[in-house]
C-alpha cells in the first residue's frame, strides 16, 4: 500500500498574536490492482405481477482496490515484499516442471506472510440496455449504475490447469434510469427513476477470465413522468432477479501477493 502523510494545521489567533501547528497522520492508501471488465446476463423475477421472468443483457466494468490478506500472521519488510512479488510473478508464469520448482520456491519464501483470503474492493460502472416490457405499454431506455462497489474475498487455489480462486461477493451501488421513455399508442412519456441495489453473488476465477452467479436486488419504487401522465404507465419497476456475470480481469497494478 501507498502511504500519503496528511498535515492538519491547528491554529490559535489572538488579537496581537498567532501560532499554528501541524500534526502528520500517516494514510495508507490501497493500491489498484486489476481492471475486471464482464458481459452481464440477468433473469428477471417477475417484474410486473403476472409477469413471466425477463431476461436481460448488460455490461460494466470496475476497478479493483487491494485490501491485502485476511489471517495472514507475519508482517514483511519493503524487501521482503518486494522479493514475494517477483517470485509470485516468476511462478504465474511458468510452466512444467519449472512451474513445480517455482511454487516451492514460492511458499518457501512467502508463506508466513500469506493469509487464507483475500480481500478487495472494487469501484465501477455498469448498464443494462432494455428495460422489461409491461402489456400494452412498451418501455425503452437503459438501466444506469454509476457508482457500483462491489466487495470480494477470494481463496486462491492452485490445480492442475493453473491458479485457481473461489470468492465471494457482496454488491451494492446506484442506479439510475438512462433515457428512459413509455410509449402507449401514439402517447410517449420521459420516464425518471433511482434506488439502490443490493445483491451477492459466489464464483470461479481462473488466470485473467472469471464466472459470477448471484442474485441482485434491484427495485425502483416510484417513477416519474414528463408532461401528460399516462394511467397505462407502471409507477414502478421491479428488476431483481439472478445473474450471470462472466469477464476478464486485466491486470494494472503491482498485484501484490503481500503488501
Amino acid at each position: 500500500m501507498r502511504t500519503l502523510r496528511l498535515f492538519v494545521s491547528l491554529g490559535l489567533a489572538a488579537s496581537t498574536s498567532a501560532f499554528a501547528v501541524d500534526v502528520g497522520l500517516p494514510l495508507s492508501l490501497p493500491e489498484v490492482t486489476d481492471l475486471n471488465i464482464w458481459g452481464d446476463g440477468a433473469l428477471i423475477i417477475k417484474p410486473f405481477p403476472g409477469m413471466a421472468p425477463l431476461p436481460l443483457g448488460g455490461v460494466g466494468a470496475e476497478a479493483s482496490l487491494d485490501g491485502g490478506y485476511l489471517l495472514r500472521g507475519v508482517e514483511p519488510t519493503e524487501e521482503e515484499a518486494r522479493q514475494c512479488r517477483d517470485l509470485e510473478k516468476a511462478y504465474s508464469r511458468a510452466s512444467g516442471n519449472a512451474r513445480g520448482r517455482a511454487k516451492n520456491a514460492y511458499e518457501g519464501a512467502c508463506a508466513r506472510f500469506v493469509g487464507d483470503l483475500r480481500f478487495e474492493v472494487a469501484l465501477g460502472y455498469g448498464q443494462y440496455f432494455d428495460l422489461p416490457t409491461v402489456p400494452g405499454v412498451t418501455l425503452r431506455g437503459a438501466v444506469r449504475e454509476l457508482p457500483s462497489v462491489s466487495f470480494y474475498v477470494t481463496h486462491h487455489l492452485d490445480g492442475p490447469l493453473g491458479n485457481w480462486g473461489l470468492f465471494g461477493a457482496l454488491r451494492t451501488g446506484f442506479l439510475t434510469l438512462a433515457d428512459a421513455r413509455a410509449y402507449v399508442g401514439g402517447d410517449a412519456v420521459d420516464l425518471a427513476g433511482s434506488t439502490f441495489e443490493a445483491g451477492a453473488g459466489i464464483g470461479l476465477v481462473w488466470s485473467h477470465l472469471f464466472v459470477e452467479v448471484g442474485y441482485r436486488a434491484r427495485y425502483f419504487p416510484s417513477l416519474s413522468q414528463s408532461g401528460n401522465n399516462l394511467a397505462e404507465v407502471p409507477r414502478f419497476l421491479r428488476m431483481n432477479g439472478v445473474f450471470v456475470q462472466a469477464g476478464i480481469q486485466v491486470s494494472v497494478g503491482a498485484g501484490a501477493t503481500v503488501k
